[in-house]
């Protein structure tokens, strides 16, 4: 009998920069077996957080499908912002992606244990600004690399299409799944804003259920 995994998360980003601070919070579940079959995740976003709308007024709803394959390889492709409400201008990105985990000691939770490498290519969010903003219909490409200092501890950079974000995620709790995101995004001025400081706050439940 298969089971399912679903996960609920909760993240709230704060981004600060020039014009003030503003946030966002996402509810997501993930739903199947990726290892065995295929795993789906779906999110519903509130763009509305330190805006003149309540929380939750203004927002979209996104999708990712995966699959974990041997050798520590990861597939996936995505819609975000499917369907929209309230006066979101977020437009759809369509999008893909593949990762691998690289082991550099025996044991991957000691320190410098692994590095993980992602590639992709999407379009919407992931263009560059100037192809955003003369209506460019573009696919651009996307990557990260997040190095396992510790096994609490990861440092990340991320190339998003058209910035590039680096911070640190660690857990500070081990037994609690609290995760802290903190970083600098836009540090090759290149998405108009400059430099700003985000942080990301995430929380995931895991339970099995008959589906």
């Amino acid at each position: 009998m298969r089971t399912a995994k679903p996960v609920g998360t909760w993240r709230r980003a704060l981004a600060s920069s020039g014009g003030g601070t503003t946030g966002t919070s996402v509810a997501g579940v993930g739903l199947g077996d990726a290892r065995r079959t295929v795993g789906l995740e779906l999110a519903a976003t509130s763009y509305s957080i330190g805006r003149r709308h309540a929380p939750g007024a203004v927002g979209s709803v996104s999708f990712k499908v995966h699959r974990i394959l041997p050798g520590a390889v990861g597939l996936a492709v995505g819609v975000e912002n499917v369907v929209n409400w309230g006066d979101s201008d977020a437009g759809r990105s369509v999008y893909g992606a593949a990762s691998r985990v690289f082991r550099i000691n025996q044991d991957p939770r000691m320190r410098l244990g692994a590095f993980a490498l992602t590639v992709g290519a999407g379009n919407g969010r992931f263009r560059s600004e100037r192809d955003v903003n003369t209506d460019q219909g573009t696919i651009t490409p996307f990557g990260s690399v997040a190095f396992f200092i510790a096994q609490p501890v990861t440092v990340i950079a991320d190339w998003t299409g058209q910035d590039l974000v680096v911070g640190t995620s660690f857990v500070p709790l081990r037994k609690v799944p609290l995760v802290f995101t903190p970083g600098i995004a836009d540090l090759t001025h290149r998405a108009g804003d400059g430099a700003r400081f985000v942080m990301g706050v995430g929380y995931g439940l895991r339970f099995r259920g008959p589906f």
